[in-house]
């Protein structure tokens, strides 16, 4: 987290005194976002990289690119399985929210789609089975078939509207 001023924000308090939107209190001034796993920034990252390559905004030869994309991967090949805060960025501790894995999956979609589109270096084939992992674990846990919908927290019944991710 970054202040307006390029400061790194990393506190947080509580203002008792504010009612909060629609009175819904504790208002919290700062973020404890620093302090969080969100798994979901990889696959936002990552697909806006990807993006940009296909509209020659961020070409291949930008020595800075690959750098960056690999090393995002490798270490996401380590934490994709860990619960995290998610991006709702609730208090109640880390889960295996299903919104954070499917970005996971973008990520590493995107990593092989670098390398088939563009010819990014990177361990393709590796990439392509994590992808496929984590396919198979989010419409196994995430996906609520009576429901017909996903679920926000694997094998709960908090709902996300159903998409064509699982078919």
């Amino acid at each position: 987290m970054y202040g307006i001023t390029g400061k790194r924000e990393h506190s947080e308090w509580t203002a008792e005194w504010l009612p909060g939107y629609k009175g819904s209190r504790p208002v919290h001034i700062g973020n404890k976002a620093s302090d969080q796993l969100q798994l979901d920034t990889f696959g936002e990252v990552l697909d806006s990289l990807y993006r940009a390559r296909c509209h020659g905004l961020y070409p291949l030869d930008d020595p800075s690119g690959e750098s960056l994309e690999v090393p995002l991967l490798e270490h996401l090949e380590k934490v994709w399985q860990d619960p995290d805060d998610g991006l709702w960025e609730v208090r109640s501790g880390k889960k295996h929210f299903t919104q954070s894995k499917v970005m996971a999956w973008v990520a590493f979609d995107r990593g092989v789609r670098m390398v088939e589109k563009f010819g990014m270096h990177g361990p393709v084939e590796r990439w392509r089975k994590i992808r496929t992992e984590i396919h198979a674990q989010v419409c196994k846990r995430g996906f609520h078939k009576g429901m017909n919908s996903f679920t926000q927290v694997y094998g709960k019944s908090i709902w996300i509207p159903a998409s064509c991710f699982c078919r």
